[in-house]
């Protein structure tokens, strides 16, 4: 019986495409592959209800999983590898360095870069005089990272990759895609700071909750 139903999901899913499946039926089709001779509808529907969703439960440590009836440290683990290769995609396509001409690009770069950090970091993202990636630094992280950084090693960092333009970026691992009046005016202040070196800061993006923030679109700064 157990498989006829494997059968009929993985035909459904090869056929209609992920969004033919109910929450519940994805996490039971990835339960399949790391429980080849156990019934996962049980577990799937005890798996959503612990974490909340699906997406909850990828994001949870391995140890946690196994706290869930009937997951072992084999299905943990797979769990957790799923998320970490989706993670690990979304960036290599960035691999070779793109240009970014449009705030939704940027925003989507910086979001699939930074998105998933659990804790939050300043970021800049240098750009040439065709808006193609030169580099995109980490320069600070923890607490405030954006309200501690330090504007020398903004500029230094700009100058020494010879940019002709940069985007400042950092996430907010709340979710809440508000800046603050800091974040405001530290990128006010450092459009007036690189002027004289013919550097434009062109925005400055805040990430998190799944989007993205874009100062420059929204008029906080010109």
């Amino acid at each position: 019986m157990h498989e006829g139903h494997r059968a009929r999901m993985r035909d459904k899913y090869l056929k209609n495409g992920i969004s033919s499946l109910s929450e519940h039926e994805i996490a039971e089709l990835l339960l399949f592959y790391s429980m080849p001779r156990v019934n996962t509808n049980e577990i799937a529907h005890t798996l959503l209800a612990e974490f909340g969703s699906l997406s909850n439960a990828l994001d949870a440590d391995p140890k946690d999983l196994m706290n869930v009836k009937g997951i072992g440290e084999q299905t943990a683990v797979f769990l957790k590898l799923i998320k970490d290769i989706a993670l690990y995609c979304q960036k290599d396509k960035w691999k070779e360095k793109p240009v970014l001409r449009h705030t939704a690009e940027v925003g989507t770069y910086v979001q699939d870069m930074i998105g998933d950090l659990p804790y939050e970091c300043f970021f800049v993202l240098s750009l040439d005089s065709g808006d193609k990636v030169i580099s995109f630094t980490k320069l600070e992280e923890g607490t405030s990272a954006c309200a501690n950084v330090d504007i020398r090693k903004i500029l230094e960092c700009a100058v020494r990759l010879h940019a002709n333009k940069v985007v400042l970026a950092h996430n907010h691992p709340s979710g809440r895609l508000i800046p603050s009046d800091s974040d405001i005016s530290l990128t006010r202040m450092l459009q007036t700071s690189f002027e004289p070196f013919g550097i434009t800061v062109l925005d400055h993006i805040i990430v998190g909750g799944g989007g993205y923030l874009s100062l420059a679109e929204k008029q906080y700064i010109k």
